[in-house]
Protein backbone atom coordinates (compact mmCIF):
# COMPACT_ATOMS: atom_id res chain seq x y z
CA UNK A 1 0.00 0.00 0.00
CA UNK A 2 1.08 3.14 -0.32
CA UNK A 3 2.83 4.76 2.18
CA UNK A 4 1.37 2.21 4.46
CA UNK A 5 -1.51 4.47 4.94
CA UNK A 6 -4.70 3.11 6.18
CA UNK A 7 -6.58 2.24 3.07
CA UNK A 8 -9.71 4.06 2.26
CA UNK A 9 -11.71 0.49 1.95
CA UNK A 10 -10.32 -3.14 2.36
CA UNK A 11 -12.56 -5.49 -0.07
CA UNK A 12 -11.77 -8.93 1.24
CA UNK A 13 -13.78 -12.79 0.60
CA UNK A 14 -16.93 -13.39 2.55
CA UNK A 15 -16.80 -15.88 5.17
CA UNK A 16 -20.52 -17.54 3.78
CA UNK A 17 -19.25 -17.41 -0.28
CA UNK A 18 -16.13 -19.55 0.88
CA UNK A 19 -18.87 -21.77 2.96
CA UNK A 20 -21.24 -21.65 0.20
CA UNK A 21 -18.63 -22.85 -2.16
CA UNK A 22 -17.26 -25.84 -0.06
CA UNK A 23 -20.96 -26.80 -0.04
CA UNK A 24 -21.59 -26.92 -3.90
CA UNK A 25 -17.75 -28.88 -3.97
CA UNK A 26 -19.28 -31.44 -1.51
CA UNK A 27 -22.31 -31.29 -3.42
CA UNK A 28 -20.45 -31.94 -6.39
CA UNK A 29 -18.14 -34.56 -5.26
CA UNK A 30 -21.19 -36.48 -3.63
CA UNK A 31 -22.68 -36.29 -7.38
CA UNK A 32 -19.55 -37.71 -8.86
CA UNK A 33 -19.13 -40.73 -6.20
CA UNK A 34 -22.33 -41.52 -7.00
CA UNK A 35 -22.34 -41.90 -10.93
CA UNK A 36 -18.72 -43.49 -10.39
CA UNK A 37 -20.43 -46.22 -8.82
CA UNK A 38 -22.01 -47.16 -11.98
CA UNK A 39 -18.82 -47.59 -14.19
CA UNK A 40 -16.50 -48.50 -11.02
CA UNK A 41 -17.13 -51.27 -8.49
CA UNK A 42 -13.99 -50.81 -6.40
CA UNK A 43 -15.02 -48.34 -3.58
CA UNK A 44 -11.29 -47.40 -2.52
CA UNK A 45 -11.13 -46.02 -6.47
CA UNK A 46 -14.49 -44.14 -6.35
CA UNK A 47 -13.11 -42.30 -2.88
CA UNK A 48 -9.88 -41.48 -4.55
CA UNK A 49 -11.25 -39.88 -7.74
CA UNK A 50 -13.88 -38.43 -5.22
CA UNK A 51 -11.37 -36.96 -3.18
CA UNK A 52 -8.79 -36.06 -6.06
CA UNK A 53 -12.35 -34.19 -7.41
CA UNK A 54 -13.19 -32.12 -4.39
CA UNK A 55 -9.23 -30.97 -4.03
CA UNK A 56 -9.02 -29.59 -7.19
CA UNK A 57 -12.27 -27.74 -6.90
CA UNK A 58 -11.18 -25.97 -3.49
CA UNK A 59 -7.65 -25.17 -4.91
CA UNK A 60 -9.72 -23.86 -8.50
CA UNK A 61 -12.77 -22.27 -6.76
CA UNK A 62 -11.72 -20.69 -3.89
CA UNK A 63 -7.76 -20.61 -3.39
CA UNK A 64 -7.44 -19.49 -6.80
CA UNK A 65 -10.05 -16.83 -6.20
CA UNK A 66 -9.19 -15.75 -3.31
CA UNK A 67 -8.30 -11.90 -3.27
CA UNK A 68 -8.26 -8.81 -1.20
CA UNK A 69 -8.41 -5.30 -3.00
CA UNK A 70 -7.60 -2.29 -1.01
CA UNK A 71 -9.01 1.31 -2.26
CA UNK A 72 -6.94 3.90 -1.36
CA UNK A 73 -7.84 7.39 -2.81
CA UNK A 74 -6.24 7.06 -6.12
CA UNK A 75 -4.60 3.38 -6.05
CA UNK A 76 -6.49 -0.04 -6.44
CA UNK A 77 -3.89 -2.41 -4.70
CA UNK A 78 -5.02 -6.12 -4.70
CA UNK A 79 -3.37 -9.16 -3.32
CA UNK A 80 -3.47 -12.83 -4.64
CA UNK A 81 -1.45 -15.28 -2.76
CA UNK A 82 1.53 -13.75 -2.78
CA UNK A 83 1.38 -11.77 -5.92
CA UNK A 84 0.60 -7.80 -5.23
CA UNK A 85 -0.17 -5.05 -8.01
CA UNK A 86 -1.17 -0.96 -7.53
CA UNK A 87 -2.53 0.57 -10.17
CA UNK A 88 -2.99 4.30 -10.38
CA UNK A 89 -7.04 4.33 -10.70
CA UNK A 90 -6.57 7.77 -12.79
CA UNK A 91 -4.67 6.28 -15.17
CA UNK A 92 -6.45 2.76 -15.76
CA UNK A 93 -9.50 2.03 -17.41
CA UNK A 94 -12.25 -0.37 -15.65
CA UNK A 95 -14.95 -2.20 -16.53
CA UNK A 96 -16.93 -5.00 -15.06
CA UNK A 97 -19.23 -8.23 -15.75
CA UNK A 98 -22.09 -9.34 -13.55
CA UNK A 99 -23.44 -13.05 -14.43
CA UNK A 100 -26.61 -14.17 -12.62
CA UNK A 101 -27.70 -17.69 -13.16
CA UNK A 102 -29.80 -20.42 -10.64
CA UNK A 103 -29.31 -17.82 -7.81
CA UNK A 104 -25.63 -17.63 -8.01
CA UNK A 105 -24.05 -14.15 -8.64
CA UNK A 106 -20.54 -14.28 -10.58
CA UNK A 107 -18.42 -10.93 -10.45
CA UNK A 108 -15.63 -10.21 -12.75
CA UNK A 109 -13.58 -6.24 -12.74
CA UNK A 110 -10.94 -5.61 -15.64
CA UNK A 111 -8.65 -3.13 -14.75
CA UNK A 112 -6.73 -2.30 -18.15
CA UNK A 113 -3.38 -0.29 -16.94
CA UNK A 114 -1.11 2.15 -18.59
CA UNK A 115 0.03 -0.29 -21.34
CA UNK A 116 -2.66 -1.52 -22.27
CA UNK A 117 -2.61 -4.79 -20.75
CA UNK A 118 -6.01 -6.22 -19.16
CA UNK A 119 -6.13 -7.80 -15.83
CA UNK A 120 -9.03 -10.02 -14.47
CA UNK A 121 -10.28 -10.19 -11.39
CA UNK A 122 -12.75 -12.87 -10.06
CA UNK A 123 -14.39 -11.37 -7.36
CA UNK A 124 -17.11 -13.55 -7.06
CA UNK A 125 -15.88 -14.40 -3.03
CA UNK A 126 -16.07 -10.94 -2.39
CA UNK A 127 -19.83 -10.91 -2.60
CA UNK A 128 -22.31 -8.76 -4.69
CA UNK A 129 -22.98 -5.81 -2.31
CA UNK A 130 -19.39 -5.65 -1.76
CA UNK A 131 -18.26 -5.50 -5.64
CA UNK A 132 -21.26 -2.96 -6.37
CA UNK A 133 -19.60 -1.27 -3.42
CA UNK A 134 -16.17 -1.73 -5.53
CA UNK A 135 -17.58 -0.18 -8.67
CA UNK A 136 -19.01 2.81 -6.69
CA UNK A 137 -15.68 3.47 -5.16
CA UNK A 138 -14.33 2.85 -9.24
CA UNK A 139 -16.77 5.49 -10.33
CA UNK A 140 -18.20 2.77 -12.62
CA UNK A 141 -21.61 3.01 -10.94
CA UNK A 142 -23.05 5.61 -8.52
CA UNK A 143 -23.75 8.90 -8.22
CA UNK A 144 -20.20 9.76 -9.12
CA UNK A 145 -19.57 7.86 -12.01
CA UNK A 146 -18.31 9.27 -15.49
CA UNK A 147 -21.21 9.90 -17.72
CA UNK A 148 -20.92 7.33 -20.85
CA UNK A 149 -21.10 8.95 -24.47
CA UNK A 150 -22.55 6.97 -26.76
CA UNK A 151 -21.54 8.20 -30.61
CA UNK A 152 -25.03 6.78 -32.87
CA UNK A 153 -25.17 6.72 -36.40
CA UNK A 154 -28.25 6.53 -38.21
CA UNK A 155 -28.32 3.82 -40.98
CA UNK A 156 -28.33 5.15 -44.49
CA UNK A 157 -27.71 8.80 -43.59
CA UNK A 158 -24.28 10.26 -44.55
CA UNK A 159 -22.54 12.39 -42.50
Amino acid sequence: MPDQKKPKNIYKPKVYRIILNIIYGILAMLVLAYLLTYFINNINIIILISMLFLMIYFKWVIYNTYIIIYIDNNHLIYKKRKEKKEFDIEKCSFNAKITSSTGDTECTLNIIDEQGNPHWLDCELIGYSNFMNLLNDLKIVGDNANPIKIKTLKKGVKK
